[in-house]
């Protein structure tokens, strides 16, 4: 659509550098590469902040860096590790011209990837490979506003803040080894293959809401801003308690499998394979809790500052506080 008068939409910059380097560390026995890439990203959301004049950019950044080393152990042995790091930095994350600057968030994700293999020959027709790997992925999102987060019902308007805070973080430990044995005078060719794998992975996920409350809404009955409530209870507030939990699987299987050409142009691929996945979850106080929803304590006192949709730049307050 159309912008307004005065409003800025669209990019605000973008920035981007790459860089390499690559060589030989010692002559025909060990090689590095390594390589970076950085982006530094702003644009307008219209509208956002709602109670300012003007725009505020919104900036995204990305960082993305690899690094290999081969190692020539032996003439046909190789030992190879990585390393794979990347970043994105998000301010002003779920911005619209329905939120100020208190009431969003930003967003911080990573994710960390290593893994080192190892690859042998022995003699003309066996080789043996086996890798380590390494994943961890993490993510934040923190609330720009220390506060819960309070919408006008009249103009959907959100101030104050976000309401909670959020991370999800996931590490993977993998390891896998097979064996290759090559076969070319046994009615064909053979490629007989055996192996084995397994992957542990570790999950945690919390949500902090601040003060309590992740929403609370507002109704205007005459020139009176106030909570709807049913009694004495606040009736449009949801109430949460912080929140955690644990979760755990591990992987484990096999296989064997023949890819046999009887002739050039017949191949069979013959074999079997199995699996085990386990998953759980810790007990209850051990690493989990459990999801709540209730109505505020009888303590529970709240302040919402309000816009109508007459005039942004007037406000009222309004306090109220109930139990259940």
């Amino acid at each position: 659509g159309t912008p307004f008068e005065g409003q800025e939409v669209g990019i605000d910059h973008e920035y981007s550098g790459v860089g390499t380097l690559g060589g030989p560390i010692v002559q025909d026995k060990a090689w590095f590469f390594g390589a970076i890439e950085y982006i530094d990203r702003s644009d307008f959301e219209e509208g956002f902040p709602f109670d300012s004049p003007g725009e505020l950019a919104l900036g995204d950044d990305d960082l993305f860096t690899f690094g290999k080393l081969t190692w020539q152990v032996a003439e046909l042995d190789t030992l190879t590790g990585s390393l794979n790091y990347k970043r994105n930095y998000r301010h002003f994350d779920n911005a619209s011209d329905t939120r100020n600057e208190d009431s969003t968030r930003d967003e911080e994700s990573t994710a960390t990837i290593g893994s080192v293999n190892y690859l042998k020959t022995f003699g003309n027709n066996l080789l043996w490979n086996s890798q380590v790997g390494y994943l961890a992925q993490r993510a934040e999102q923190i609330s720009n506003g220390r506060s819960p987060a309070y919408q006008d019902r009249n103009t959907g308007f959100y101030t104050r803040g976000y309401g909670r805070d959020r991370g999800d973080n996931e590490t993977r430990y993998n390891f896998l080894t097979d064996l290759t044995y090559l076969v070319d005078d046994r009615v064909g060719s053979h490629e007989i293959k055996a192996g084995f794998d397994a992957q542990f992975v570790r999950t945690d996920r919390y949500d902090e809401y601040l003060e309590g409350g992740e929403h609370s809404y507002a109704e205007v009955v005459g020139d009176v801003y106030r909570i709807r409530t049913r009694g004495e209870t606040p009736y449009d507030v949801r109430f949460r308690i912080d929140f955690s939990r644990k979760v755990n699987y591990d992987f484990l299987g096999g296989y064997l499998q023949d890819t046999w050409r009887p002739t050039p142009q017949l191949t069979l691929n013959l074999g079997f394979r199995i699996d085990h996945q386990y998953g759980y979850l810790p007990p209850a106080g051990a690493g989990r809790e459990k999801l709540v929803l209730r109505s505020p304590p009888a303590d529970f006192f709240y302040d919402c500052l309000l816009y109508t949709s007459d005039a942004a730049d007037e406000s009222s307050r309004g306090g109220g506080g109930g139990g259940g």
